[in-house]
């Protein structure tokens, strides 16, 4: 299935997307399976402040992650078609628009 794809871990603006490439091709390989002795460490973040970074970053790497499969793959453009529209999907119902009571902004 080949190695991590540099591009997308390179740091700002985009520190991750090879994960998620290297699991899709993995799926698509025929060789991802769920380890439930496997130990994952991740940071929390202590403000909504670095949250709402972190998801912004987590953005911009998946837009990366997509453009790659649908340039790289034309007979994937719809399921990626697919991705991005479910994406925003949950993007536009899980965060208050500008002016909304619940916006922070």
């Amino acid at each position: 299935i080949g190695p991590f794809d540099e591009a997308l871990d390179t740091g700002p603006p985009l520190p991750g997307g090879g994960d998620l490439d290297m699991l899709i091709r993995a799926a698509m390989h025929g060789e991802a399976w769920y380890e439930p002795s496997a130990v994952v460490f991740h940071e929390h973040r202590r403000t909504w402040r670095e949250l709402d970074r972190q998801y912004r970053s987590w953005g911009t790497s998946w837009g990366a992650l997509l453009h790659k499969w649908y340039a790289m793959a034309p007979e994937q453009r719809p399921a990626v078609r697919r991705s991005a529209g479910q994406a925003l999907a949950v993007l536009i119902i899980a965060r208050p628009l500008p002016g909304s009571r619940q916006h922070r902004g």
